[in-house]
């Protein structure tokens, strides 16, 4: 019985309507699902390295800031108050993690193409030789 009345009231704070009040400066759900993307993208890039050169491409928090003209305090208030509306952030989040999916679409279709270029390339035969008559190898009669 002690539990029960435990979970009760745990349930009954945890539905809270208001933890956080609305922040003056706001992020509309567009900024946010457009910031979180692009945050998504940066953090899976962190460690990447191009192949052909062995430097590391970096790109700061500060410069995704002022891509999106927010600060990271406007960030974080937003970011607070959406968490705290679970339902709302969980669609900021799907609509941002379809985003990434789109254009991991996208980027997977370009290395397709990519590919099947270089097949084709590499499969292509040379017309002057491919129908010559006589080896290279074999000496001319005359």
């Amino acid at each position: 019985m002690k539990y029960f009345l435990v979970f009760i009231v745990s349930v009954f704070m945890g539905c809270e309507s208001s933890r956080f009040k609305k922040p003056d400066n706001l992020m509309s759900e567009q900024q946010m699902i457009d910031f979180l993307s692009d945050l998504m993208v940066l953090n899976a890039s962190r460690n990447f390295r191009i192949q052909r050169d062995n430097s590391k491409y970096f790109v700061s928090d500060s410069v995704l800031y002022a891509f999106h003209k927010v600060d990271s305090v406007q960030f974080a208030d937003s970011n607070r108050y959406y968490a705290s509306k679970p339902k709302r952030y969980e669609r900021i989040i799907s609509r941002a993690q379809a985003r990434i999916n789109s254009l991991n679409g996208e980027v997977q279709q370009q290395i397709d193409e990519e590919k099947l270029i270089k097949k084709t390339k590499l499969n292509r035969k040379d017309s002057i030789n491919s129908d010559f008559p006589v080896k290279l190898s074999e000496p001319i009669k005359r």
